[in-house]
């Protein structure tokens, strides 16, 4: 297996993507939840590519959106996180309705 195959990019970016888009919707305080949440996803999707016969349950896959995980989440503690607070709150000052 190559250090550099696509589909674990592809894993580690989608999840990396979810982590700052929920970290987003909620206070530092929630990000712990927000990394297990997405962690156990992580380990459902697993389960069930195992329980169709075109697809195969991958450990590296699973290791692939932890590392998403904490990438996403260190964006999201280095600045990003609760963006979406911040625009909802930008908002409701200037009273604009979405």
């Amino acid at each position: 297996m190559a250090l550099f195959e696509f589909d674990k990019w592809l894993h580690g970016i989608t999840f990396a993507f979810l982590a700052v888009w929920f970290s987003g919707q909620y206070s530092r305080q929630k990000y712990a939840g927000i990394g297990i949440g997405l962690f156990f996803f992580g380990i459902l999707i697993e389960m069930s590519q195992r329980m169709v016969s075109y697809r195969t349950a991958e450990l590296m896959d699973l290791v692939a959106d932890s590392v998403g995980i904490v990438i996403g989440l260190g964006i999201a503690l280095a600045g990003a996180g609760g963006w979406s607070l911040r625009i909802e709150q930008r908002l409701a000052r200037r009273k604009i309705d979405i």
